[in-house]
């Protein structure tokens, strides 16, 4: 038997030979060839294979043996006992005759197999058989240690995986750049909290004399936020095409994004921006965007609640006029709830303080210049910020 305290080194050194990065055939492959050139010897096993599901079936699809395979390994059939124990258990030794994993083993008793199962959405089995001075005790812990961690590592790429595509999800919906639009300056950004999160704008071109835009915050982070993000983006997209009015897109929005049952729902302001600076928006359950006039702020919070909550709703239109030198902040919670402050409020009078102080700079100078008060502080929600600067004259 293996001194315990020698063979947990050795398994701190198996797990470190192997990339846990690499695509699960690859890595299923790795644990095969280590786990037989490293304790093959003092486990007794040899003979690794690794089985991939497909259907009702386990397919083969790497083999160690230096024996030719025959047809029984190349697939084993998922509705056997002998795979259902597998799975059942997790790991299994199949020693008793009249339950094999491969059929043909029941008429010898030389050979005896062992093996563990890996896998979520799809299973892998890996087999291996055994020589003989196998111990049961030996090979069932180290089965079992084995197949935890490679669960683990398994799911945690499963994770990345979704995060990965959801930050690809989320990249494709923002627009690469902002629109030109005579007599106005623009800029825009947003910091997700996590690798993926639920902020978003967008900006609609109707024609040289109309634009349009959205700012807005789903809930939730990381796959299931960018899927209704995504859901949200193309549906006002769609509206638009269709010619449709600010308050019938959003009222025709909120009901398909409720049928789907997306088990979350939006905040967001859309807004259409005419040149000579009239604003008509409707705030659907959002953080009211500020016009930061001379003096002082006009908050605009007309519109109803949030898109996707329930299955009816009915919006308001809002009316805001921008007259040359004043600036439109549009922004999601996250600008304005910081760690250590208190109250929303807090953070809007910082904000405003910041861009009143600036504002005879450009947009995109007044938005790094907001940016510029967030270094150091630690994020706790995706921040977003829209800067839109009527300017004195014709761009």
């Amino acid at each position: 038997m293996i001194e315990p305290k020698l063979f947990y080194r050795e398994l701190d050194k198996f797990f470190s030979r192997i990339d846990r990065m690499e695509e699960p055939t690859k890595l299923l492959t790795s644990v095969l060839e280590q786990l037989v050139s490293s304790f093959g010897k003092d486990l007794h096993i040899g003979e690794g294979k690794l089985f991939q599901e497909q259907e009702d079936w386990f397919v083969l699809v790497k083999d160690l043996s230096s024996r030719k395979k025959t047809q029984t390994y190349l697939s084993l059939d998922s509705e056997q006992q002998a795979i259902k124990l597998l799975l059942q258990h997790g790991s299994y030794i199949f020693d008793n005759p009249e339950v094999q994993i491969v059929p043909e083993l029941k008429t010898r008793n030389d050979t005896t197999l062992a093996g563990f199962c890996v896998g979520e959405e799809i299973l892998w089995v890996l087999l291996f058989e055994l020589d003989p001075g196998w111990e049961r005790a030996e090979i069932e812990v180290s089965l079992n240690i084995i197949r935890s961690v490679l669960n683990d590592w398994m799911a945690s790429q499963s994770l990345k995986d979704n995060l990965t595509q959801a930050a690809k999800i989320q990249q494709s919906l923002l627009p690469r750049r902002v629109p030109e639009f005579s007599g106005f300056q623009i800029a825009a950004r947003t910091v997700p909290a996590k690798l993926v999160g639920g902020d978003f704008y967008d900006f609609f071109t109707f024609d040289l004399d109309l634009m349009g835009l959205v700012v807005g915050d789903a809930s939730g982070h990381d796959l299931p936020a960018a899927l209704l993000v995504r859901d949200v983006v193309i549906g006002l997209r769609v509206g638009y095409e269709k010619q449709m009015k600010l308050v019938h897109v959003l009222e025709n929005l909120n009901r398909v994004i409720y049928r789907n049952r997306t088990k979350g729902f939006t905040s967001l302001f859309l807004a259409e921006l005419e040149k000579d600076g009239s604003l008509f928006y409707v705030n659907a359950g959002h953080p009211p965007p500020l016009l930061i006039l001379r003096d002082n702020i006009e908050k605009l919070d007309v519109g109803g609640t949030v898109i996707g909550a329930v299955p009816e709703v009915r919006f308001k239109r809002g009316f805001a006029y921008l007259n040359p030198g004043e600036i439109l902040l549009l922004y999601t919670d996250g600008l304005v709830e910081r760690k250590g402050t208190d109250e929303i409020e807090s953070g809007i009078k910082l904000l405003f303080r910041v861009v009143h102080q600036n504002k005879d700079k450009t947009a995109k100078e007044i938005l790094e210049s907001v940016f510029a008060t967030l270094k150091g502080k630690r994020i706790i929600d995706d921040t977003t910020l829209v800067v839109i600067k009527r300017t004195e004259k014709e761009n």
